[in-house]
């Protein structure tokens, strides 16, 4: 878990990553139609919750690190 705790800060502390920190509040934004267009939003705090909570650690498989990243690329 160290690992994904390092890429993780890296990447909510480069410069660009503001606007995906916290989940999107759709109304907030004025994009009604945001959960009809993104149907599985993510975002880096999300993310570092269920890293928190130990909601990637895997035993014997490769499905918390597969889901990790599998998240990570849903942040976009």
């Amino acid at each position: 878990m160290d690992a994904f705790s390092r890429i993780l800060a890296k990447l909510m502390t480069h410069p660009r990553s503001l606007a995906f920190i916290e989940p999107v509040d759709a109304e907030v934004c004025g994009a009604l139609d945001y959960y009809e267009v993104i149907k599985t939003p993510m975002d880096l705090g999300t993310i570092a919750m269920q890293l928190h909570a130990g909601e990637y650690r895997s035993v014997n498989t490769g499905d918390g690190p597969l889901r990790f990243v599998t998240d990570v690329r849903q942040v976009q």
